[in-house]
């Protein structure tokens, strides 16, 4: 492994190197127009290290249209040296650079590297640390913009073309070569389970590059041979935190004033929660919880969670036709990919036939504990299709490809997330005799008229319902332990951002006591 060492010249070297890294192509959602807003987490020798963004987006400058690229990134280059990069491309819509400015800072380190320049007639005008100067445009160079529509153009394998890439740091043209692996690769992104196509990029002068591309050609990671940098698409709150991506968890334990009986599953418990006097806000009433009691400064509150399984016969049939109070717990989102054949299919085998809402619920939750293989929790959330093509995950992996397989069914269905009790045989790596109640995903369906039925596959304890009988048997993996923080019908692009860490900044300093457990 190579360690970057900020002296003069090899600071300089990383800097240059570690922006072009930051402006590698990475299309957006709207792959078609290749416009894109993107954050990545950045890691040195396997440890966090810092974030990247890369913003490309179609504009208009001087009464026509043209393709901007910026990028920003905060990079620890050595011990206690921060570098700050940042650069802006303005090109035309064949790809010529019309203006460019890039910047380059350490903290404690060689003076600022400032680049800008404007392209006119075929000269560009060009001001670099504070010294001007007039160089020919390097013929046929490509802004990023046009070098990215090129790489994507084919992504089949043993594809590969070469383009001359503009050098904002320098003003340069420099030859640009990549190649499509044959195979594509199951990576770990953050938590997502992916398959991702191998695409090998490298340049004049010994920069090579590895980017692993993912649904709608967008980057989900990579890497370069500048030591053991790599990159990894995620949400901006998660590139930007100093810790490691899993440290991010760390607050989200609570230990409670006293054990919790576990055997049988209790199905009814209370428990006050207060957070050191600051107000808990709304907390989720409906499915299995209600709040019994709030103080009248709102600092605290009393839950009670009660488990019933309603009767077989009470419940309606699938599909249930959408209503204004149900659409949104219907539809397709970023993370449920509900026209998707596999989902689909995945759906019907699971119910294998049944229409009564409840006993098609209990087969979804048996089906997806059966099928995922427990993976260590990650703070990214996969898709439903995610999920099932990497047949992994934690509790969020579950929980959504739950409410996906429901949805996909015709039953309304929401994620929940909140924490859930594990009593102290679970916390043998740093022992916790009174248990604890950590983070933790499940499902709610609708399988009556009111009524929120509570699913949580990871949590199952084996039972199996039986198919034609009026009463399902088995207990499921809901219990009385769960406390809802959050409900969520899923409609978002970042999850971490909008579920997961609302929560966890929930958990900070939390209360738990527990009141009447059975």
């Amino acid at each position: 492994m190579v360690t970057i060492v900020p002296g003069p010249r090899a600071a300089i070297r990383a800097a240059v190197l570690l922006v072009a890294l930051l402006a590698l192509p990475a299309p957006a959602a709207a792959a078609e127009e290749g416009e894109v807003d993107d954050w990545f987490a950045q890691f040195h020798d396997g440890k966090k290290a810092g974030w990247g963004r890369l913003r490309r987006t179609k504009s208009e400058e001087g009464g026509r249209a043209v393709w901007v690229t910026e990028t920003e990134g905060r990079v620890r280059v050595g011990e206690g040296t921060t570098m700050r990069s940042a650069t802006r491309v303005v090109e035309d819509g064949e790809g010529s650079v019309l203006s460019y400015r890039t910047s380059v800072e350490f903290d404690g380190g060689p003076p600022p590297q400032r680049r800008e320049g404007v392209v006119e007639k075929g000269v560009v005008r060009a001001v670099e640390d504070g010294k001007a100067r007039e160089v020919p445009y390097p013929r046929g160079a490509l802004g990023p913009a046009a070098v990215h529509r090129a790489i994507v153009k084919s992504l089949d394998p043993g594809a590969g073309g070469e383009v001359i890439a503009f050098q904002p740091i320098d003003a340069t043209g420099r030859p640009t070569r990549w190649k499509v692996a044959k195979s594509t690769e199951l990576t770990d992104v953050l938590g997502r389970h992916l398959w991702l196509t191998r695409v090998e990029r490298s340049e004049d002068g010994g920069l090579q590059e590895l980017s692993l591309m993912g649904p709608g050609r967008r980057e989900f990671a990579g890497a370069n041979n500048l030591g053991a940098w790599q990159w990894f698409l995620t949400e901006e709150s998660v590139a930007k935190a100093d810790a490691d991506p899993a440290a991010l968890l760390a607050p989200a334990v609570v230990e409670p004033d006293r054990p919790v009986p576990v055997e049988p599953k209790p199905t009814r418990g209370r428990y006050r929660l207060s957070r050191g006097g600051r107000p808990l806000g709304d907390l989720p009433e409906g499915g299995a919880q209600r709040v019994v009691e709030r103080a009248a400064d709102g600092a605290s509150a009393i839950v009670e969670v009660v488990f019933v399984e309603p009767p077989s016969g009470t419940a309606i049939a699938r599909p249930q036709a959408p209503k204004p109070e149900t659409a949104r717990w219907l539809a397709a989102t970023p993370l449920i990919e509900l026209e998707h054949p596999r989902l689909q299919r995945f759906s019907a085998d699971a119910i294998g036939g049944l229409i009564n809402s409840l006993r098609s619920a209990r087969m979804i939750e048996l089906a997806v504990k059966e099928y995922l293989h427990p993976a260590p929790a990650g703070v990214g959330f996969a898709t439903a299709c995610e999920a099932i093509s990497s047949a992994t995950g934690d509790s969020s992996e579950a929980a959504v490809l739950a409410a996906g397989l429901a949805r996909a069914a015709g039953i309304p269905s929401r994620l929940v997330a909140g924490v859930v009790y594990w009593d102290a045989t679970t916390w043998k790596g740093a022992p916790r005799p009174r248990g604890a109640f950590a983070l933790h995903f499940w499902t709610e369906v609708l399988v009556a008229d009111g009524v929120w039925f509570p699913l949580d596959p990871m949590r199952m304890d084996g039972t199996r319902p039986r198919k034609g009988v009026d009463e399902l048997e088995g207990h499921g993996g809901f219990d009385a332990t769960h406390v809802a923080l959050l409900v969520s019908d899923l409609a978002t692009e970042r999850p971490f951002t909008e579920i997961a860490k609302p929560v966890l900044e929930f958990l900070d300093g939390l209360s738990v006591e527990v009141l009447d457990p059975r």
